[in-house]
């Protein structure tokens, strides 16, 4: 199973922002899908502040972030 097709699988029992990673600290590739926002709102912050690439609009965004998890988690956490 990819990243994209859990993100689709668990996408809508997802409240908030669901944010799938795939990798390890350094080189994690990433699906992010929200059925409540834009992911164009904060993908771009997020790729300049993670160190990613990548992108998406509406409901779904994919690339990659070269950095640790913990950063990406305390990002994501920052956003709800």
């Amino acid at each position: 199973c990819d990243l994209r097709e859990f993100a689709n699988l668990l996408g809508n029992r997802v409240k908030g922002i669901l944010v799938a990673l795939a990798g390890e600290d350094g080189s994690f590739k990433y699906v992010i899908k929200s059925e409540s926002r834009d992911v164009s709102e904060f993908i771009k912050d997020a790729n300049a502040k993670l160190c990613g690439r990548g992108g998406g609009r509406g409901a779904m965004a994919q690339g990659s972030f070269s950095t640790s998890f913990d950063e990406i988690k305390a990002y994501f956490e920052s956003l709800s």
